[in-house]
């Protein structure tokens, strides 16, 4: 595991294993449940991106390798891994500040993960697939809908819903979008009760994520 910032313990590499499982195993769903489902939705955009004020102390993360960058809050945790045997690409970003449920930590995260694959799916499919991944493999999940964006002139879709894990009631939404016949999931996870206020601020670093040129 490479890391950018804080230090490497078992808590990141519990949530390394656990992003592995959800993004890196979304490949061998695609081959077992070969979906024909046509995605609507209605075409929105994320907003631009906000200046000043909240983000004045935020930092650029910049990516080489995978072609891409974003903006976070500068006292943001980041880790980066590979997943073993796989070229699946992770960046984490982890909220410092922990909420609480029933007394129970929980530090909300936003996740970047690349995966490249050897044949050629559409946008469409591959979201079809995310979701059926997520609804069979997240305990008690439950959709909360999808839309089509428009996000630095490439089609995408928000996917989101709620699950369970650990005794907590934890909410998702993400990002997907294709480029090059890759894909890249940036996604915000954080308790259910907590929500509103980190999807404020997912959507703000989504207004800031880009493709370098």
């Amino acid at each position: 595991m490479l890391i950018k910032e804080g230090k490497t313990n078992i808590k990141y590499l519990l949530i390394v294993v656990v992003l592995a499982t959800i993004v890196g195993g979304i490949t061998y769903w695609q081959y077992q449940e070969m979906q024909k489902e046509e995605l609507g939705g209605v075409e929105v955009n994320i907003p631009e991106k906000v200046v000043g004020g909240e983000t004045t102390n935020w930092e650029i993360y910049r990516d080489e390798e995978y072609r891409f960058e974003l903006e976070y809050p500068g006292n943001w945790q980041i880790s980066e891994a590979t997943v073993k045997h796989k070229e699946d690409y992770i960046v984490i970003f982890t909220n410092p500040d922990s909420d609480k449920q029933d007394g129970q930590p929980f530090f909300p995260k936003i996740t970047v993960s690349f995966e490249p694959l050897g044949y050629v799916i559409s946008l469409e499919r591959y979201t079809t697939d995310v979701e059926g991944f997520w609804t069979e493999y997240l305990n008690d999940y439950k959709s909360t809908g999808k839309e089509k964006i428009n996000i630095g002139g490439e089609s995408a879709y928000i996917i989101g819903g709620t699950f369970e894990e650990d005794n907590l009631n934890l909410q998702i939404k993400a990002l997907i979008i294709n480029k090059e016949s890759h894909h890249f999931l940036v996604a915000l996870k954080s308790l259910e009760s907590t929500w509103s206020k980190h999807n404020e601020l997912f959507v703000q670093i989504l207004s800031t994520f880009k493709f370098l040129e």
